[in-house]
């Protein structure tokens, strides 16, 4: 700073921790100006793809889990019925299910700003144990009828195939 007294300039000198501490108070008052910005949420979105293990949809079925959910710094996965039944890992991996049946999974995925859920059911078949009695009611001979009990556990529908048979495909 320069003042002028009776025509004469006079220089008026700041002892230098003045002047430090001036810079330093300009300083912190800039940085809390410019670091008043208003933070903007981060939405959580909840995905995930799951892939059954071989494509064997009968117990015990082995399902790989794989996350895709945007935004998320924390995740909490529950299988009902499923080994293991829960995880906080961003991708559980492989998920054993050793019953029949419908089965929840749920992913809940969260920040400090949004919380978000994704459930499906995976629906499960028992094990198919496949069987069936034949035999022959009138002779051995052709043409010859064949009676046949069906001894199979665990499936819904059948198809039956009879190579030169009448029928040749019987659906039940």
């Amino acid at each position: 700073m320069i003042y002028f007294i009776q025509s004469h300039p006079v220089v008026l000198v700041y002892p230098r921790s003045q002047l430090i501490h001036k810079c330093l108070l300009l300083c912190c008052f800039l940085l809390l100006i410019l670091s008043c910005k208003k933070e903007q949420a981060v939405m959580v979105t909840a995905n995930y793809n799951y892939v059954i293990v071989d494509h064997n949809f009968t117990v015990p079925v082995r399902v790989d889990f794989a996350n895709s959910s945007k935004g998320a710094e924390h995740h909490r996965w529950t299988f009902e019925g499923g080994t293991p039944a829960l995880s906080t890992k961003k991708d559980p991996g492989i998920i054993t299910f050793c019953n029949a049946g419908a089965h929840r999974v749920t992913l809940e995925v969260w920040n400090d700003d949004d919380r978000q859920i994704k459930t499906t059911t995976l629906q499960l078949d028992s094990a198919v144990s496949t069987g069936f009695d034949a035999r022959v009611r009138i002779n051995n001979f052709a043409p010859a009828q064949v009676q046949i009990a069906n001894k199979t556990i665990g499936a819904t529908s059948y198809q039956w195939t009879f190579e030169g048979g009448d029928p040749s495909i019987k659906y039940c």
